[in-house]
């Protein structure tokens, strides 16, 4: 029983607006750093980071998948588009919008993909540690 209202209130409504609050205002952030800042460590390495977490976040309001795997989903889907980028699917394709160009990247890095890890495992342990503190559940 206490597995099942564990469950109920990690897929509530109000846990799940909560998450897409998240996703849109980590949105935002990125929309910016895209917009306004040219290089250096949040250009390169923050954005990654926050990506991954909002893309989390995202999972969060919409699936009811269990953390674990959405971190593990999400960080798959991240490998996915930084191999695109390494056989530059792209410029085979001749795809030159400019939204999708940002959403993709342009050159591949393995930096990147430790940038992806670090973001799906802190947004992982974010969300089993608030919810835990705030649910005072056992289980993970």
């Amino acid at each position: 029983y206490k597995s099942f209202q564990y469950e109920k209130m990690r897929h509530s409504l109000r846990v799940r607006l909560s998450f897409l609050a998240v996703a849109v205002v980590i949105l935002a952030i990125e929309i910016y750093i895209a917009a306004f800042v040219k290089g250096g460590f949040v250009r390169h390495y923050l954005g990654d980071v926050l990506v991954t977490v909002m893309l989390y976040a995202f999972g969060r309001a919409v699936f009811k998948t269990a953390p674990k795997i959405l971190a593990f989903e999400i960080f798959a889907f991240s490998l996915f588009i930084e191999i695109l980028q390494y056989f530059k699917v792209l410029e085979i394709l001749d795809i030159h919008n400019l939204i999708i160009r940002i959403v993709f990247g342009g050159t591949f890095d393995v930096s990147d993909i430790v940038c992806y890890a670090l973001g799906c495992l802190l947004a992982y342990l974010i969300d089993v540690i608030c919810f835990l503190q705030k649910y005072k559940s056992p289980k993970i």
